[in-house]
């Protein structure tokens, strides 16, 4: 091709084109000539007359081939194109990446896995008739008797107690009052003076807590971490019921009670602990399907035994107090025979709540 742009054919002899073999090769389509008006030019100075399946010429004589041709068989595309130099680098990194890959998968690279599910642990469920005895003003020392379930006071349990009534295939609650202040607590000054309500009244130095306070539900979160790490199987929160009381400082109501005990019950399931409903018999339908037990206190005395009957239904153990001291104290034949309590794992005890106790027979009598 000239500078000018015109193609140079002059100097290709008739005995140059004629030996020429064109059958290995392709011409591109119109469009594509069309795009260099030179070589259009140079194609139709050829005599058509010439013709073009005669014998190769030598390489040595063979025309360079332009872009214009194609091999014949060959597939088009880039690949095609390349030279042996650069396909050679091509492949080379391709091996070169597969084996850092490898090399780099041997060494620990961390590579997104699916989380293994961990293991579930199922948290105790207490029997309809469970044996039972609550005592919360002394030490837990005899574990004898057919006692198969303690109900003790969180802050003064031992966590070497505990594991002893385990070793003998026993449980342990741990008591707590969730919902007033007591000044004589070890965790006392954790609650802030804007949480403490009316006083309660036979109970000095006790308050009512305001139960929708983040900072009082904060309290009650570690002391559910202290009854885990102590091995209570179980928890006992005590005076969730403020709302039946107009002197507790704080407008609490039945929905409020039981937003508390969502949360409560939801948090000692978490730590693997059951949870019961103390007392607030008016609470019983809104929570039965959240909660393990029942703890009641002088239900026969009162006539209200009638009102945790679901949780037996439910097959869920109502454990039951009536005191035998005091104002109102409850004749033992009278409860023991009474239909409202069949079922109750029911005992008698001091309000002192030490470890005396007497109790009623059972017509249920699985054990926890």
């Amino acid at each position: 091709m000239s500078s000018s742009g015109q193609a140079t054919v002059t100097h290709l002899s008739n005995a140059s084109l004629k030996s020429f073999d064109t059958s290995n090769y392709d011409f591109l389509t119109e469009r594509n000539v069309s795009q260099s008006t030179s070589m259009r030019k140079a194609l139709l100075m050829v005599d058509a007359s010439y013709p073009l399946s005669v014998s190769p010429p030598s390489t040595s004589t063979r025309p360079r081939r332009l872009s214009l041709y194609r091999r014949k068989g060959r597939p088009a595309g880039r690949w095609g194109s390349l030279g042996t130099r650069k396909k050679a680098v091509i492949i080379a990194a391709i091996i070169v990446t597969i084996l850092a890959l490898a090399i780099g998968l041997g060494a620990g690279i961390p590579l997104k896995r699916r989380k293994p599910k961990s293991p579930i642990t199922s948290r105790w469920r207490p029997a309809i008739g469970t044996p039972w005895n609550i005592q919360l003003n002394t030490t837990l020392t005899d574990l004898s008797g057919p006692v198969r379930t303690y109900d003790i006071d969180l802050f003064a349990a031992d966590k070497g107690t505990i594991d002893r009534a385990h070793q003998l295939n026993k449980k342990v609650i741990c008591y707590f009052s969730a919902g007033t202040y007591e000044d004589w607590r070890p965790d006392a000054h954790q609650f802030s003076h804007n949480d403490l309500g009316g006083n309660l009244a036979d109970w000095p130095g006790e308050k009512w807590l305001n139960t929708a306070s983040r900072s009082v539900r904060n309290v009650m979160l570690e002391r559910l971490n202290q009854a885990q790490s102590k091995g209570c199987d179980g928890v006992d929160p005590d005076n969730v019921d403020g709302y039946l009381y107009n002197d507790n400082g704080f407008k609490l109501t039945n929905r409020t009670a039981v937003d508390y005990l969502t949360f409560l019950t939801d948090a000692a399931h978490a730590r693997q602990m059951a949870i019961g409903l103390k007392n607030g018999a008016d609470l019983v339908l809104d929570v039965l399907a959240k909660m393990d037990w029942a703890v009641v206190e002088g239900c026969a005395d009162t006539n209200e035994c009638v009102y945790w009957h679901p949780f037996i239904a439910a097959g869920r153990p109502v454990l039951s107090i009536d005191y035998v001291d005091g104002p109102n104290a409850t004749a033992l034949s009278r409860v023991c025979t009474s239909a409202g309590t069949t079922g109750f794992s029911t005992v008698f005890k001091h309000r002192a709540l030490d470890e005396w106790y007497l109790a009623c027979p059972v017509g249920a009598t699985a054990v926890s």
